[in-house]
């Protein structure tokens, strides 16, 4: 009889390390994954405001930019020396412009007369060559026609067909040129958008799968570091022409941004560009450009979800650690106990059975 309760004892004992070391292990798998789940959510948030804090930036220092050079563009256009008839007098100026503007993207300046006919043409390379070319096509010229003096424009972007900027994707500046209330042309400036976005947006990125996007507030396309085939497009256009789940979704929420004319962030899923397969999680923050006389452009910055749980590496780390300690120890010490239970059960069924034989 006391031999079957020792027996029934021993495999209680038993059954309960078991059972708590199983307990513990689940505990320890359970916090595992509750508290990594919650640091995912605290990484993406604290990512999010990161990437807004660089957007509010980047966005304000192009805003500061452009203004202040345009600024500059329109003071120049009002100046009584810029005169398509003393061109030897608007040299002089435009010198001081392409000087002034050096390291910057800013390439050179053209004078264009009313008839869109460039007549001047000033860059780093000295003076360009205007013979046979007509602007009359571009948006800056067709909107100077009827501009108020020192008003500026921020052309769409255009492929350059002058000067050192030749051949290269450029965002035009411009301002009209009105002597005693008659037109009489219009100063240019070409922003090198290869150059503007090195200077400006690249910096911008967290990590090196990092997007960034300029859009006009009617959905331009500006720039588009990851896919340059939608610069130019409408970006409802594109997301209609190139429909994938979610994209209704993503283009409620681009019409919202848009409407709003304010910063914000927030979570989207849509394709990996270029060769890359599947969908990405992205991490997605927006601030307004403000360009004046009803123009405006958006910011954004979109950096994939994955990158911020690169820093969970170690966390996750010191997670298993613990509950690979916590179950090591447990079993050691269920072991332990179990032999000291099973020598004190041996040594006492050893004196009883000697005790027995007496």
């Amino acid at each position: 009889m006391i031999i079957k309760t020792k027996k029934l004892l021993n495999t209680l004992y038993n059954n309960i390390f078991v059972f708590s070391a199983l307990f513990f292990l689940s505990l320890g798998i359970a916090v595992y994954l509750l508290t990594g789940r919650s640091t995912v959510n605290m990484l993406s948030e604290q990512m999010l405001h990161r990437e807004q804090i660089i957007v509010r930036s980047g966005a304000g220092t192009i805003q500061n930019f452009l203004s202040l050079f345009g600024n500059t563009l329109s003071f120049s256009a009002q100046n009584n020396s810029i005169s398509l008839n003393n061109l030897n007098e608007s040299e002089k100026i435009l010198t001081q412009l392409v000087n002034s503007s050096r390291n910057t993207p800013i390439s050179g300046f053209a004078l264009i007369n009313k008839d869109g006919q460039p007549v001047l043409n000033l860059n780093d390379l000295g003076r360009g060559q205007v013979n046979g070319l007509s602007f009359s096509d571009r948006d800056y010229y067709l909107w100077s026609k009827t501009a108020k003096p020192r008003e500026i424009f921020v052309g769409k972007p255009v492929v350059s067909r002058l000067g050192a900027s030749s051949g290269k994707m450029i965002i035009p500046i411009a301002s009209p040129i009105i002597r005693k209330g008659e037109y009489e042309g219009v100063l240019t400036a070409a922003v090198i958008l290869s150059d503007l976005t090195d200077s400006f947006l690249n910096p911008l990125r967290i990590s090196d799968n990092s997007e960034a996007y300029l859009i006009k507030n009617d959905g331009e396309i500006i720039y588009a570091d990851r896919f340059s085939e939608a610069v130019g497009k409408n970006v409802f256009s594109y997301l209609g022409d190139n429909s994938f789940l979610g994209s209704k979704y993503i283009k409620t929420e681009v019409q919202k941004v848009l409407a709003d004319n304010k910063e914000g962030k927030m979570k989207a899923v849509y394709p990996k560009f270029g060769n890359s397969e599947g969908f990405s999680e992205r991490l997605v923050a927006y601030a307004p450009i403000d360009l004046k006389d009803g123009q405006l452009w958006y910011l954004a910055v979109s950096t994939p979800i994955e990158d911020a749980l690169v820093f969970m590496g170690p966390f996750y780390s010191r997670q298993i650690l613990l509950t690979i300690f916590i179950f090591i120890a447990i079993l050691i010490y269920a072991v332990r106990f179990s032999k000291l239970q099973g020598f004190k059960e041996g040594h006492d069924l050893y004196h009883q059975e000697k005790n027995s034989s007496k």
